[in-house]
């Protein structure tokens, strides 16, 4: 989101390895809090509310980069096209 002058940031792909990364960490996230691996190491699943928080600050992170980064690409494109 931060890399692509594309606003908004859906319009450029992120690569197929950037993807995986992330589902990956997803996925092992989600074992160590919900399964016994994570029971035994003292993870606890996250209630409700912690998840509401996330969403809240996830989408306010995203706002507020694409609103930088649109602010910045119409104050500075000049200078980056003439290299």
């Amino acid at each position: 989101m931060i890399k692509t002058q594309s606003v908004p940031f859906w319009r450029s792909k992120p690569s197929t390895y950037l993807v995986a990364t992330c589902l990956a960490i997803l996925a092992s996230t989600y074992v160590l809090q919900n399964t016994q691996v994570g029971a035994v190491s003292g993870f606890t699943p996250p209630t409700p509310s912690f998840y509401l928080l996330l969403a809240g600050l996830v989408a306010a992170y995203l706002t507020v980069v694409e609103g930088v980064k649109l602010l910045f690409y119409r104050q500075y494109t000049h200078l980056l096209e003439s290299g």
